[in-house]
């Protein structure tokens, strides 16, 4: 048996009819466990350790085929961990500047990820990067994450303004 199969009680996905989404093929596991954790009610331990890790190596991976799933999937992750955030009252400034800064992190590293995608075409790396950045929730995180909790700072700061973010991570990254 894995850790999460001992850890999940399935009575608990019965009773409240969890599910996971059928038109989401990237991020639904996330969503899920979000779901999931609000329903414990209150019986969650956190862990200050990394167990898993992501393999990033697949070149056929769903996430590298379609950038417009993969940035849909973050957009839903970011909105069900803000709810969970409000259901458990866990919705404190602070909380919400490391949820902010957290996804802030996450959706610029895979917009620049996409960026420098060699296997793609200039034209389709600048669309993808697009997609990403001009995304809702990485509009929410970067207006309201902290300077210092994210990656690159000047790039952060750049971000304010998103025309220079554009303009940074063309010359640096795309080009």
């Amino acid at each position: 048996l894995s850790i999460l199969s001992v850890l999940i009680k399935d009575y608990i996905i019965k009773k409240h009819n969890i599910r996971f989404s059928k038109g989401d093929s990237l991020g639904e596991d996330a969503v899920f466990n979000m779901n999931y954790l609000y329903h414990l009610g209150g019986n969650i331990a956190y862990v200050d350790k990394i167990l898993y890790s992501y393999c990033d190596v697949n070149p056929t991976s769903l996430c590298k085929a379609n950038y417009d799933a993969y940035a849909k999937s973050y957009e839903n992750i970011f909105n069900a961990y803000k709810e969970l955030f409000t259901k458990l009252g866990a919705d404190s400034p602070e909380n919400i500047i490391d949820l902010h800064s957290y996804h802030y992190n996450e959706i610029l590293r895979s917009a620049i990820l996409y960026a420098t995608d060699k296997a793609m075409t200039k034209k389709e790396r600048f669309k993808a990067f697009k997609t990403f950045i001009y995304l809702p929730a990485f509009d929410q995180c970067r207006k309201k994450a902290s300077a210092e909790k994210v990656g690159d700072r000047k790039v952060f700061m750049m971000s304010k303004i998103r025309p220079f973010l554009l303009l940074y991570i063309l010359i640096k990254e795309i080009l």
